[in-house]
């Protein structure tokens, strides 16, 4: 108060340019707050360019999000950390809490160990409506674990009209295809499995990003044929087909085009693990190419293997000199690798199958084998192929559980889900319908399916 007034109106200049700093900050603080999310969205719409994403009109939502029908969504993995290629977590828990309240299930197919263990994140921010289904990526499901997920979403959308199902994978494809596709046809939605992949593929498919996303696997192709047969034909896959594996050959070595030896094991697995590791029994097989490469054939023996159900069997190869003393093989990554005390096998092609659905001699070409699609000419030969001999002779006290505790617990987890819980006949209207009103299309659950509903 005792400074000339010059002085007085200087200091109130200084003042009013370093509030005004002040506010710049502050504005454009608040305006980076905002450009970073947005700059956050725009890189995830970059990286999934190929899918079709959510988005409202209110800028609201912008996730990788499909509604595939009106009452079936499929989505990338949820995680609670931020990322480029997966939704966050509180952003699809806002979604779902704001669109359909109350009203929802989500089916996880991921694996625990999937995305760093992000896979197996809390119910709870979920609002607990979440079912896991564990299944490997690339890979076919279990048959019974495809018709009880078929079943238990039948009979949730069955409650309420304003019900709806969520089916989750990593990515959103590839496992979401199958289930999606199953759901689809189970429903009636679609008439055929051909129909029921490609209107998958069309709505998951961003129109503007190029080659749709299409089923490749041979395995997943196979088990939604078998669902079809059971609808159709009314197979009964409960009652198990059993069979004793005698011997696998292949037809011309993998990597004939560029090696000329090649060290490869085989692995059997049943429903609750390996069931046959042919490393520790045999050792590794070292495949050598011949003057006739087209026509090389390599036999792996097996003895008295008893199988039944699912069964996959798979081939790794390795890189460096493996172990001559062998122990227990374990599979990495669901089975995207292998390890034997510290030597790691790749995968190198595998092929699942259902017995119910097979005669005794069973051959998979090359497109029928996992692995082999998109592969060069190089890599396998247009005459490669997978032959499996079994007999069907199989003594009644010929079965036992494999000794892996840990597998037989994760097993009879995985049974405990798959318990029955189809009821009677029920009218579904409108369960799956593409943007029809209610009642102007009824669907039923198939009742005549063999041991699939309760009398």
């Amino acid at each position: 108060s005792t400074a000339p007034p010059g002085d007085r109106l200087y200091m109130y200049v200084v003042n009013l340019d370093i509030i005004l700093h002040l506010t710049r900050c502050l504005l454009g603080t608040a305006s980076m707050s905002e450009a970073i999310p947005r700059l956050l969205v725009m890189i995830q719409c970059a990286f999934t360019a190929s899918k079709r994403r959510f988005v409202a009109e209110d800028d609201q939502f912008n996730l990788d999000l499909t509604y595939i029908c009106d009452r079936l969504i499929t989505m990338s993995l949820p995680t609670t950390e931020t990322s480029l290629h997966h939704n966050h977590i509180n952003d699809v828990n806002s979604f779902l809490v704001n669109r359909h309240y109350g009203s929802f299930i989500v089916f996880n197919l991921c694996e625990p160990w999937e995305a760093n263990g992000h896979a197996n994140y809390d119910h709870s921010l979920l609002c607990f409506q979440v079912i896991n289904v564990p299944t490997p990526p690339q890979c076919a499901p279990d048959l019974q674990t495809l018709v009880s997920f078929l079943r238990k979403a039948s009979n949730f959308l069955c409650e309420s009209p304003e019900h709806i199902v969520v089916v989750q994978c990593t990515d959103g494809l590839d496992r979401s295809a199958v289930f999606c596709s199953a759901l689809m046809y189970w429903t009636g939605t679609c008439k055929s499995i051909r129909s029921a992949t490609e209107e998958f593929s069309y709505r998951r498919s961003n129109p503007n990003g190029g080659v749709r996303k299409q089923i490749t696997n041979a395995s997943q192709l196979r088990y939604l044929d078998y669902l079809s047969r059971i609808c159709d034909e009314h197979v009964d896959y409960l009652k198990p087909k059993m069979l004793i594996l005698s011997k696998v050959v292949l037809n011309t070595m993998p990597f004939w085009g560029s090696r000329d030896k090649l060290s490869v094991v085989m692995v059997v697995e049943g429903w609750a693990g390996i069931l046959y590791d042919h490393g520790k029994a045999e050792g590794a097989t070292v495949l050598e190419k011949s003057s006739h490469p087209h026509s090389d054939c390599f036999t792996f023996g097996i003895d008295f293997l008893v199988v039944s159900s699912d069964v996959r069997i798979r081939f790794f190869y390795f890189d460096e000199e493996v172990p001559h003393d062998w122990r227990n093989g374990q599979l990495i990554n669901g089975g995207q690798a292998i390890k034997y005390e510290h030597v790691v096998g790749h995968a190198l092609c595998h092929v699942a199958f259902h017995t119910n659905f097979h005669d005794n001699n069973m051959r998979f070409l090359r497109g029928q084998v996992d692995g082999t699609h998109g592969q060069g000419y190089d890599e396998f030969h247009q005459n490669f192929a997978l032959e499996i001999t079994a007999t069907e002779d199989v003594p009644a006290d010929a079965v036992q559980p494999p000794g892996n505790q840990e597998a037989l617990a994760q097993a009879a987890c995985l049974d405990s889900w798959r318990e029955d819980e189809s009821q009677t006949d029920r009218e579904i209207s409108s369960v799956l319908a593409f943007g029809l009103p209610p009642g102007s299309r009824v669907v039923r659950v198939l009742s005549y399916l063999p041991r699939l509903c309760n009398d």
